[in-house]
C-alpha cells in the first residue's frame, strides 16, 4: 500500500508539472517604455556635461559604451564618456566643437536605447528559455521515478 501511495503522490506531481506553463511576455522596463532622450547641457572647465531625463543603469552604459560607430569626433567615441549620479555624462572638448559633440552625443543616445532594448529582450527570452528547460527536466525526472514505481512489484 505505502508504494501505490507514493505512485499516486508521483503521478499527482508529473500531472502538475505538465499543466505549468512558462508564460511568453513583454518585458517591462522603464528605459524602454520611457527611452533615455537629452535633456539639458551645462560646461564647466573645459567639460561638456550631459543631463539626461532618466536614470541609467549599467546595462544602459554597457550598451551606449560599446556602440560602433563610423562618425565620432576624434577621441569622443562613445567609449570615452564618463557617467556619474544615475543621469549625468560628460567629456572634455575644445569649445569650437561643443556643437559637434552634442549632435553625436544624441545620437549615441538613440543607438544605446535601441541596443538596450534588444539587450534586455535577449536576456527576458534566454530566461524563458531556461525556464523551460529546467521545468521540462523536473517532468522527465518525474516521469523516471513514476516508470521506476511503477515497473516494481511488492
Amino acid at each position: 500500500m505505502i508504494g501505490r501511495k507514493n505512485e499516486f503522490v508521483s503521478k499527482q506531481e508529473l500531472n502538475e508539472l505538465k499543466k505549468r506553463v512558462i508564460p511568453t511576455s513583454e518585458v517591462v522596463d522603464p528605459l524602454i517604455d520611457d527611452p533615455i532622450r537629452l535633456v539639458d547641457i551645462d560646461y564647466k572647465g573645459e567639460r561638456l556635461f550631459f543631463i539626461l531625463s532618466r536614470p541609467f543603469n549599467e546595462t544602459w552604459i554597457h550598451a551606449f559604451k560599446n556602440i560602433q560607430s563610423r562618425y565620432a569626433l576624434y577621441g569622443k567615441e562613445p567609449r570615452s564618456f564618463y557617467f556619474f549620479d544615475d543621469n549625468k555624462a560628460s567629456n572634455k572638448i575644445e569649445e569650437r566643437d561643443a556643437q559637434k559633440l552634442v549632435d553625436h552625443f544624441k545620437s549615441y543616445i538613440e543607438s544605446a536605447n535601441e541596443s538596450y532594448k534588444k539587450i534586455v529582450n535577449r536576456q527576458k527570452r534566454e530566461q524563458e528559455v531556461a525556464e523551460r528547460r529546467r521545468l521540462q527536466a523536473e517532468i522527465e525526472k518525474k516521469e523516471r521515478r513514476q516508470r521506476v514505481l511503477n515497473s516494481v512489484n511488492i
